[in-house]
């Protein structure tokens, strides 16, 4: 007769912790709003891109510089103005 081994589980325990790990899945609503995120910020960086190289082609580097700092600031500020809200509440 064979000996098992120290790390060897029966089949019913094996068969348990299989099921439990299964049932542990991350879910249909993690994984849509993962791709719904990679795409969004995706889009958003492509219209980035695309707003900045205009920019840059009209107004010449210097100004699509100034003009993406402005952004970076706008967004910045919104995002300050947020979080002081939130401490103030």
């Amino acid at each position: 007769m064979a000996r098992r081994g120290a790390g060897v589980y029966s089949s019913v325990t094996d068969r348990t912790e299989r099921s439990e790990v299964e049932s542990e899945g991350l879910g249909g609503k993690f994984w849509l709003m993962l791709v719904g995120g990679i795409f969004v910020v995706c889009l958003g960086g492509f219209l980035l891109f695309v707003f900045i190289s205009t920019a840059w082609a009209r107004w010449g580097a210097i100004a699509a510089l100034i003009v993406a700092m402005g952004l970076i600031l706008l967004v910045a500020w919104f995002i300050d103005r947020r979080q002081t809200r939130r401490y103030e509440a």
